[in-house]
């Protein structure tokens, strides 16, 4: 602003009564918020609209529309459920299992070893039977919920064998199609022959997969590896050591099955 429109600007507000100044600076401010509002507004319609628009496209067919149809069961299954329930020993239906250490510094040693190798307590997990009954962690509501009869095949990535059984274990076999295993690049001789030869022995060979990277890729490239292996309609990335719950896949799989565009997550119990 020039000095000779600064100086005008003086003689307004010096004559100009007050309240009227104080009018006027409050009709300014009130039209500024109007134009505002109406600005946000049009903005938030438009990419209301544009949303909508791109919602409605045609991306394909819908690859699970014949569930939207079927009629509803429990898959849980309950024999063995209740058989879970009754087991016995270290870590079972989710107990803590405490070490007894009474001053052996030899257990210390070999604790805190273990710990720093693995980042939890591979000494406890080593005396827990690797298909151990679980805790029902789930919501008393989730306990009598039924989902649609027939379910997409899924396939599942995850690194421990405790992971393997408890998927096995709590998935019903008409659902799990398959589970991959991905060793990205490991040091540890455990995770090569004897982990595959663990699988055969068992005969589960024919469910778990064994893909192996010739360089170390980290987490995020390891799953997309894992995820090109995958033969099954829809994939679930596990983290290492997790463990299924009962009944823990028919609600993932559901919302899938009633519309493709959905992406679930578990509830995870820490």
């Amino acid at each position: 602003i020039s000095m000779k429109h600064k100086r005008k600007l003086r003689l307004i507000f010096r004559y100009l009564p007050r309240r009227l100044l104080y009018t006027f600076i409050y009709a300014v401010f009130i039209v500024f918020l109007i134009y505002f509002y109406k600005t946000v507004t049009v903005e938030r319609v438009k990419i209301r609209e544009n949303s909508q628009k791109f919602a409605d496209l045609a991306d394909g067919v819908d690859p699970f529309l014949s569930y939207r149809s079927l009629t509803k069961k429990d898959w849980l299954d309950k024999s063995f459920y209740e058989r879970e329930q009754k087991r016995e020993g270290n870590g079972e239906v989710g107990k803590g299992f405490i070490v007894k250490k009474e001053n052996n510094q030899t257990l210390e040693k070999i604790l805190d070893t273990l710990y720093r190798a693995n980042g939890y307590n591979a000494y406890v997990s080593d005396h827990i039977a690797l298909d151990r009954s679980v805790k029902d962690i789930r919501h008393p509501g989730c306990k009598t919920k039924t989902y649609i009869e027939r379910l997409p095949s899924v396939s599942h990535y995850s690194t421990l064998l405790r992971s393997g059984y408890s998927i096995i274990n709590r998935s019903p076999s008409d659902v799990l199609k398959e589970i991959i295993f991905v060793d990205d690049s490991s040091t540890k001789p455990e995770l090569k022959e004897p982990f595959e030869q663990h699988w055969k022995a068992k005969n589960l060979d024919n469910i778990v997969k064994i893909v192996r990277t010739s360089k170390r890729e980290g987490l995020i490239r390891a799953r997309a590896i894992g995820a090109r292996a995958a033969n099954a309609e829809i994939i679930i990335f596990l983290d290492a050591h997790s463990e299924a719950n009962y009944n823990w896949l028919p609600p993932l799989i559901e919302p899938i099955a009633l519309n493709y565009r959905t992406v679930v997550c578990p509830f995870v119990d820490v």
